[in-house]
């Protein structure tokens, strides 16, 4: 991937062609129209705001490891839903890059009544009221894709209008000063976005993600980046996203006070099964109400820019 272009150039590039191809399909206004059909929408944030919990995605493979062990979108959704300790799910909606679609999000949505999540790279309006007519309660939105700030505003004022709430994705302070007004949900991506490669790169990359695989280590996230959670404001929603595990339950939500943990690969490719994998998060979350909250001040670190 020459000329200084990254991974994530390469995937908004393509989500740009794929964005074109769904309007051929059902136009803007078609679309617009279809938001009268729309399941009502389920507070995302009030979701969150109860309690600690996690946010469960469903994707079917993923650039940084591959096809999940389980891939099988309807039965993902019924444990989620009969999960205590899931609060939301989140549902990808890219075809190339994580096998799913919007039709996915649709599926999700007639099974389960907790509030659902669009996650995908979102660029334009007309993802916005896609989403809303696929009955997604809440989008995600990258800031670092985001660049221009109008765009970026316009999406998030589009999105509220339309009564959902947004997650804004962020990876560094710049991003988090960069946060439209009337945010109340940041997300921290720890997930090296601009040095991922795509799938079957190179004997490099595939040696490199065997290598992580053999030792449990990967190398696709920068954990350290989670605490970024000190320059967001106290008053907002907190969201740990990319590379957890049930071992990371205390330190998410004690030492770094995150009010969410959204996880996927963890519950997806474990050998043992999902529902054993949410019951491993179960343990550790309960394990961690035992623990004593620190102060905000006694967790202030050097961040990383």
């Amino acid at each position: 991937m020459g000329n200084g272009r990254t991974f994530l150039d390469e995937i908004v590039e393509r989500k740009r062609e794929a964005i074109e191809a769904d309007k051929d399909v059902y136009s803007l206004s078609e679309m617009k129209s279809r938001i009268a059909d729309a399941p009502p929408v389920v507070s995302f944030s009030k979701a969150i705001r109860q309690s600690f919990g996690l946010i469960a995605e469903i994707k079917r493979k993923s650039p940084s490891k591959g096809e999940m062990l389980h891939r099988n979108v309807a039965d993902i959704a019924q444990i989620y839903q009969a999960s205590s300790i899931v609060r939301a799910i989140s549902v990808l909606t890219d075809r190339h890059y994580f096998d799913m679609s919007i039709t996915a999000l649709a599926q999700v949505r007639a099974l389960t009544k907790k509030p659902i999540l669009r996650k995908d790279f979102i660029l334009d309006e007309y993802q916005v009221y896609e989403a809303r007519a696929n009955g997604a309660d809440a989008i995600l939105l990258m800031a670092y894709v985001l660049t221009d700030q109008a765009k970026l505003d316009g999406l998030f004022n589009l999105a509220t209008g339309l009564g959902m709430d947004v997650l804004y994705e962020c990876r560094s302070i710049e991003d988090i000063s960069r946060a439209p007004a009337g945010t109340t949900i940041y997300g921290i991506n720890t997930r090296k976005m601009e040095s991922a490669k795509p799938l079957g790169f190179s004997f490099r990359y595939i040696a490199s993600r065997l290598l992580g695989l053999a030792l449990d280590i990967d190398k696709s996230v920068e954990l350290n980046k989670l605490d970024l959670v000190t320059e967001i404001p106290e008053h907002a929603i907190k969201i740990a996203e990319s590379g957890l595990g049930a071992m990371d339950i205390a330190k998410v939500r004690h030492i770094h006070r995150y009010n969410a943990a959204l996880v996927g690969t963890a519950l997806l490719n474990s050998p043992n099964g999902v529902q054993w994998s949410l019951n491993e998060f179960e343990r550790e979350i309960k394990a961690s109400k035992r623990l004593v909250l620190p102060s905000r001040q006694s967790i202030r670190h050097t961040v990383p820019v």
